[in-house]
């Protein structure tokens, strides 16, 4: 029983990430305003050819999309996608902007997602430094104690432990650096 149930959920699972694939389901596809579906599509950056997708996802179903309509809603789309704070806003999640936008407002969005991803960067930048200077700093506390951790003779320990406030020392400054930079991007 156990064996069957394990064999249901692994299909069930294949089967599901089998329809992930597709654009539309058969039933949106039947029911598509496809004026809206470029919208969406718009909104979310996709470039012309992205069309081909929804077709391979509708030939199943025997329906060819109003490419028309469709290209119609992803202009209207791209008017909320190609924006400055979207740009920006997509650069502080750690994406870069799509190549779908006008190119006379191409330079002004890649300045702002630019912006963007350097305040992303900074920040994981920052937490990483944080995570690693915790890490040293619970090292330096268990050696202080006389854990000798994992060196394998207490001479390699104590030399490491006078190396430690250095590392946190650096660790720490370079978080500092990086909050400053982080600020004067954020204002």
């Amino acid at each position: 029983m156990k064996i069957q149930l394990g064999w249901a959920v692994v299909v069930a699972v294949g089967m599901s990430s089998l329809s992930g694939c597709a654009t539309l389901t058969v039933e949106e596809c039947q029911q598509a305003d496809w004026q809206t579906i470029g919208y969406r599509d718009g909104k979310a950056g996709q470039d012309v050819d992205y069309i081909l997708k929804h077709n391979k996802a509708c030939a199943k179903s025997n329906i060819t999309p109003n490419k028309v309509l469709w290209e119609q809603g992803r202009q209207q789309g791209l008017t909320q996608y190609c924006t400055a704070d979207n740009a920006l806003s997509l650069g502080r999640s750690g994406y870069r902007i799509n190549a779908v936008c006008p190119s006379h407002i191409v330079p002004s969005l890649k300045a702002m997602n630019d912006k963007g991803l350097a305040i992303y960067n900074l920040k994981k930048s920052i937490d990483s430094d944080k995570k690693a200077r915790d890490n040293l700093i619970d090292q330096y506390n268990k050696l202080k104690k006389g854990n000798n951790l994992d060196f394998k003779t207490e001479r390699e320990a104590r030399i490491y432990l006078t190396e430690l406030p250095y590392k946190i020392n650096t660790l720490t400054d370079r978080i500092h650096q990086n909050v400053r930079l982080l600020q004067q991007l954020s204002d």
